[in-house]
């Protein structure tokens, strides 16, 4: 019976992560839509000041001539720790967008 109970327990925490990871998925999509739209020198800029896994999540959902364009306003220091962690994340099973 206890056994029953943690299943549908572990059952519910699943269902709840997948919803959390689907939203935040879809807020990030949102905002790379956001960045796109923005002057290239602006995006960048505010790229850097963000923390390097939410700056990866933005540019991997991104149109690659747009992200191109941005990572032009970027440090050589910030263009490569987003690049190692869009690689992490690509290992992991992160998304890719084209």
């Amino acid at each position: 019976e206890k056994i029953d109970a943690l299943r549908s327990l572990q059952q519910q925490i699943t269902s709840a992560t997948e919803a959390f990871k689907t939203e935040e998925g879809k807020r990030i999509k949102d905002l790379a839509r956001v960045y796109e739209a923005m002057p290239p020198a602006k995006a960048g800029a505010m790229l850097e000041a963000l923390d390097t896994p939410t700056a990866a999540g933005i540019t991997m959902n991104m149109k690659r001539d747009k992200a191109g364009t941005i990572w032009g306003y970027l440090s050589q220091k910030k263009a490569a720790e987003i690049t190692k962690e869009i690689t992490r994340a690509l290992k992991t099973g992160g998304d890719k967008k084209s």
